[in-house]
């Protein structure tokens, strides 16, 4: 029973990992469908809606399919066992009945019954212990969050924070710049050896072919990477000794792709409250004159 156990529980846990892989895209697409009903009722997407949780629900159905045939594998060899444990039992009390007149029938009753004990509590026992040690992957995932390499603090004290004014001339330097996405000494650098200057309202474009780290760029300056040598000033500020929050709200970035996240159009626009109705209705009437000049032209 202890080598049934040993490849029953190896087997159950790996499935209970991709069970629990499997499980997750079915609720972030519930949930993802229920925000986004009306976008996807204006542009009749439902069957692309159906069509994707579908897939996922498959998957995760897979999965515990398995789950319960491995179940049942390991209950049929179970069985097997305690048949052939009580045959032999049965056997050897029947033979020292015959051979040495010493077991009465009682008493090879009370053995049987006694081994038909054993042997469902010995079941119970390994296949709790197959169970509980299959749970734990939820805890063992948990933990693997809990080991995720954490971003430097969101805020300084005050004495180390920039101007309110900062940055005010739009002045960057790179220097020496190597910049990798992984905090491991040995992983592959993304950015090595970067050095140049960038002068107040100058305008730079940046050509390079997929792979080549333009990306990778853009994300020093957010601080998104992990920077393996070099510094990178703002006028004159040296972005890493300025808090999360200082850097990431006061440089701005133009997405490839236009993205809404959950919420009203105002806390996509200005997502701190910083700005009153009448600036963003204004910004968003300059917005529009803009495009209706460009469809003009």
């Amino acid at each position: 029973m202890l080598f049934v156990r040993y490849r029953f529980a190896r087997c159950l846990r790996d499935l209970k990992r991709i069970e629990g892989i499997t499980r997750s895209p079915i609720y972030s697409q519930l949930s993802s469908t229920i925000y986004g009903l009306k976008v996807i009722r204006s542009y009749h997407a439902e069957d692309i809606s159906c069509k994707e949780f579908f897939h996922s629900l498959d998957d995760n159905t897979r999965a515990n399919f398995l789950i319960l045939v491995t179940n049942r594998w390991a209950a049929i060899r179970f069985d097997w066992i305690a048949c052939a444990f009580i045959l032999v039992v049965t056997i050897l009390a029947m033979v020292v009945r015959i051979v040495h007149q010493q077991f009465t029938a009682a008493d090879i009753a009370l053995t049987l019954a006694y081994s038909l004990n054993l042997m469902g509590l010995v079941q119970w026992t390994i296949r709790q212990s197959v169970e509980v040690e299959s749970q734990m992957t939820s805890v063992e995932r948990v933990l693997e969050y809990c080991q995720l390499d954490q971003e430097p603090p969101a805020e300084v004290p005050s004495k180390q924070q920039p101007p309110s004014h900062w940055p005010s001339h739009g002045q960057i330097i790179y220097d020496n710049v190597c910049m990798s996405h992984s905090k491991d000494l040995h992983a592959p650098l993304a950015l090595k050896h970067i050095s140049l200057s960038i002068r107040s309202a100058e305008k730079v474009g940046i050509v390079g072919r997929t792979g080549a780290g333009k990306s990778s760029f853009i994300q020093t300056l957010f601080r998104m990477g992990t920077l393996t040598d070099g510094y990178i000033k703002i006028d004159g500020i040296d972005i890493a000794t300025v808090g999360l929050d200082d850097v990431r709200r006061r440089i701005s970035i133009i997405p490839q792709d236009p993205v809404l996240f959950t919420g009203t159009m105002r806390s996509n626009l200005d997502q701190f409250g910083d700005y009153s109705d009448a600036e963003i209705w204004h910004a968003l009437e300059q917005v529009c004159n803009l495009l209706y000049k460009d469809d003009f032209m």
